[in-house]
């Protein structure tokens, strides 16, 4: 995605994508995380012409016009050489606490390939955790 493709073609693609979304979840909100987080000035074009708000990304972004990015500060899964490695409860929490402390308004991810049944238990208890401290919430699937 971004570099390798032009406008037409990413324009497309996220449009399409956003029909998918409307259609399997009933779900309106316009936030685009970039595959692998990769994007380029053509993307931030169709975006905005497919009239998204935000983008969410951990790596920092220049040229995003009225995009606003929701930067994504903490992941569930580090993608390493070796593999896949899932982070506790208790590490998920300091990333948490640690991106408090920056920021008040940041993404989560959960990669959708790399979950297995036993981490939605962790995943559960840390949301439940962040309710009982007030935290707000926005789900983008």
């Amino acid at each position: 995605f971004g570099m390798s493709r032009d406008y037409e073609t990413q324009k497309n693609d996220i449009s399409q994508g956003l029909r998918i979304m409307k259609r399997l979840f009933e779900f309106d909100r316009k936030i685009f995380i970039p595959p692998y987080t990769h994007l380029n000035k053509a993307t931030v074009r169709a975006l905005e012409e497919l009239d998204f708000k935000l983008i969410s990304t951990d790596l920092p972004v220049l040229h995003l016009g009225k995009i606003r990015n929701l930067p994504a500060v903490i992941n569930f899964e580090t993608f390493t050489e070796q593999g896949v490695k899932k982070k506790t409860l208790r590490q998920l929490l300091l990333d948490f606490a640690a991106a408090g402390r920056k920021i008040n308004s940041f993404g989560i991810y959960f990669h959708h390939r790399t979950l297995e049944k036993g981490d939605f238990e962790a995943i559960r208890k840390f949301i439940e955790i962040l309710k009982r401290k007030k935290v707000k919430f926005a789900y983008f699937p």
